[in-house]
């Protein structure tokens, strides 16, 4: 098996139509992956999916608290069911990824180091950017972990710790974490996908980041992840 040459995005458009300066990013991908197959997923294509491949899950999807988690919990969904390319809209591509990928069943993008620092985390493995052939043990242990968890062990009032406890990257990483064929799968260094921390995007984004070390962020870089976060306040 490969990673099938799908690209999956998801916007709900319960918070309003994608805006278009995200268009734009998302246009990048199929730009440079002219050939390969891109899906658009909203609320009722994500809800009907779930309906007919998952219909023991919908009860958890439809009780999580915050529309977040849904759209966290459909990309694990989306890619062991059909596996392929999943990224957020705040992802500009760069180059293609067919080389990147070339030769793995599964690659998931690391964070930046310093925001494993800021969080006491030694890593953060980002859920925002994930490549997976379909059918791979590792997200089928991630949707097991969705089935099995106690979300109650988290405070819900806390959003920000909850999402990522729940079914954001903290939860991804703590199943890789307790995975035991680590070696069948690709972390992608955050050089390659993620070469911008959220404090650098914003200077970027206001135009107060130096050249020099712009370009040398990104020489490596496959993508750029610019943490826009609509979900959290």
């Amino acid at each position: 098996m490969e990673i099938p040459k799908i690209i999956h995005q998801v916007w709900s458009g319960s918070n309003g139509p994608l805006p278009e300066f995200l268009k734009e990013i998302s246009q990048t991908w199929i730009k440079l992956h002219p050939k390969w197959e891109y899906q658009f997923w909203d609320k009722d294509r994500m809800d009907n999916f779930v309906k007919r491949y998952y219909p023991d899950f919908i009860s958890i999807y439809n009780g999580y608290i915050y529309d977040v988690q849904r759209w966290d919990v459909i990309r694990y969904l989306l890619l062991f069911r059909i596996g392929g390319v999943y990224v957020d809209f705040d992802y500009e591509c760069l180059k293609s990824f067919e080389d990147l990928i070339e030769g793995h069943s599964c690659c998931i993008g690391l964070d930046p180091d310093e925001h494993a620092k800021i969080f006491h985390k030694p890593y953060i493995i980002s859920n925002a950017l994930m490549a997976i052939e379909a059918g791979h043990p590792f997200m089928k242990a991630v949707i097991q972990d969705l089935n099995n968890q106690n979300v109650l062990a988290y405070d819900a009032n806390d959003q920000f710790n909850y999402v990522l406890n729940t079914t954001g990257p903290y939860m991804l990483t703590r199943v890789y974490q307790s995975y035991k064929l680590k070696n069948q799968l690709y972390l992608i260094p955050s050089s390659m996908t993620s070469p911008l921390t959220k404090n650098e995007v914003g200077l970027l984004i206001n135009d107060r980041i130096d050249p020099c070390k712009l370009d040398e962020k990104i020489n490596n870089a496959f993508a750029i992840h610019y943490f826009f976060g609509s979900w959290y306040k």
